[in-house]
């Protein structure tokens, strides 16, 4: 089938109208204890001002929107000419911060069954996004083991920021199971809570504007300190997505780990390749939310800079208030960008045949 005019939406938020949805899906003991007690969820410290989703991803009804089936597939997927999807879901990233992780391994599960049974039902055009609790990395690998074969589950969505580099010796059977499955990690942003350390390296900010602003910290951080651990040699197959984080921090952030490795590569003497060639090979970066230049100019110089239609995918972020549709994505790039942008990056980088 030609998939020339296809889309892949690496992002689409579902959510649950309420978070009973997951009650049938949890066991006896700990429900008593959620009803009891809530989920223990710390709250997020910035309040925007910007509403947090678009005002026409709503029902009408009172529904939290993402919730409605037949609303996502009106208002995005039919309107928008999206054939697959990737589902991120909403209120559940927040499990790998949970200080609980007897709580948080039952919502990872409860959360990863919901998904599978209520959602990838629905619809072969969804794909599905694991969600783990990785501060017990034993229940993260057989949660992954057991979704792995689902032929709609192609990935794990973690936080951006979690309490250790993710490099680290404690995340390496969570990275280890993915290499073997085949499964993608995608990387999402996460607003700091009571339980997360501070995404810039001057402590906590302010206001919302100023965190996300700087959004972009967590991720260079994650990329470097991923390719200077050597893991990428250890693990060949591991593929990292990255998600609403941006792409026009890119070349500086190239140049500069090329730089440094000419110099003091006897501290990270297992690479085989230069920093760079480490992202091409591993990673791919959401377009959503993309920066609005000057000019136009200046993001279309940036494109040819990183070679763009080989690291970037389209990720709308609906229903979110800065979600992206397609054609907006896809301006300041040129035509023979838009089909490996919005769809042939993804399908390579989930081994998606269709």
């Amino acid at each position: 089938m030609n998939s020339k005019n296809k889309i892949i939406d690496c992002d689409l938020h579902n959510t649950f109208v309420n978070q009973s949805m997951l009650y049938p899906y949890l066991a006896k003991d700990i429900l008593q204890r959620i009803k009891t007690r809530g989920l223990g969820y710390s709250q997020e410290l910035y309040h925007k001002t910007a509403a947090n989703k678009r005002l026409d991803a709503f029902t009408g009804d009172g529904a939290t929107a993402g919730s409605s089936y037949e609303k996502i597939i009106e208002d995005w997927i039919d309107k928008h000419g999206i054939d697959y999807a990737v589902l991120t879901g909403e209120g559940i990233i927040g499990i790998s911060s949970m200080p609980n992780s007897d709580i948080a391994t039952a919502l990872s599960s409860a959360y990863n069954s919901w998904l599978v049974e209520e959602w990838l039902s629905l619809d072969k055009r969804f794909l599905g996004s694991l969600h783990l609790a990785i501060q017990n990395p034993e229940h993260a690998v057989s949660e992954i083991y057991k979704w792995a074969n689902h032929p709609q589950i192609v990935q794990v969505t973690l936080p951006i920021a979690n309490t250790l580099p993710l490099s680290h010796r404690f995340y390496r059977p969570i990275l280890q199971a993915l290499n073997d499955t085949n499964l993608v990690l995608s990387l999402h942003f996460k607003q700091p809570t009571a339980n997360n350390y501070s995404s810039t390296p001057i402590g906590l900010l302010d206001s919302y504007f100023a965190w996300h602003s700087l959004i972009c910290l967590p991720y260079q951080a994650q990329i470097v300190d991923l390719i200077a651990s050597g893991v990428f040699d250890e693990l060949k197959n591991l593929r990292i997505i990255l998600l609403e984080g941006g792409f026009t921090w890119l070349p500086h952030l190239l140049w500069r780990m090329d730089k440094e490795f000419k110099a003091l590569w006897q501290e990270i003497p297992t690479l085989k390749h230069s920093p760079s060639e480490y992202v091409y090979q591993h990673f791919r970066f959401g377009i959503q939310p993309k920066e609005e230049a000057p000019s136009s100019d200046y993001i279309k110089s940036i494109v040819n800079m990183i070679s763009a239609e080989k690291l970037l995918i389209f990720a709308g972020d609906y229903p979110h208030w800065d979600a992206d549709t397609p054609d907006y994505a896809m301006q300041n790039f040129i035509k023979e960008h838009h089909h490996p942008i919005l769809y042939q990056n993804a399908a390579d980088i989930y081994n998606f045949i269709n």
